[in-house]
């Protein structure tokens, strides 16, 4: 991920660095996550698991994450205050979205990084982990 700045506001890597480095990884040798959800990033209720892909902090006071599928094809765009961050709000490592939320990656480099930053953050994290 790089670490440019966009519309007056600072992008950066989800763990806050432009490091790509993997660690440990949380699935079980069965193949599911520690939260008991498949590696392909559906869980038993039909929905998807979604990866925090991209952080962009504005000069307005918000922060806008984006949560991807592990294909990168679809994504969904969540905005934050920073008030509300620094009360204690959780941005998780990943989150269920609905598809009917999901909205398509068009751009084919747009969706070749958040596939490779959403296959890292699911080796480096536990899908409810604060990030």
């Amino acid at each position: 991920m790089d670490d440019r700045a966009t519309d007056g506001g600072e992008r950066t890597a989800t763990d806050g660095t432009s490091d790509s480095g993997t660690s440990g990884s949380g699935t079980s040798e069965s193949g599911t996550s520690d939260s008991g959800t498949s590696d392909s990033g559906t869980d038993d209720s039909g929905t998807d698991r979604l990866w925090l892909v991209e952080r962009t902090y504005t000069d307005k006071g918000l922060v806008s994450l984006v949560y991807a599928t592990p294909d990168g094809e679809y994504a969904v765009q969540r905005q934050r205050s920073m008030n509300m961050l620094q009360r204690g709000a959780d941005v998780t490592a990943a989150i269920p979205a609905e598809d009917a939320s999901l909205e398509p990656v068009d751009d084919e480099t747009t969706r070749e990084q958040y596939a490779d930053e959403a296959a890292r953050m699911a080796a480096d994290h536990d899908p409810n982990d604060a990030v």
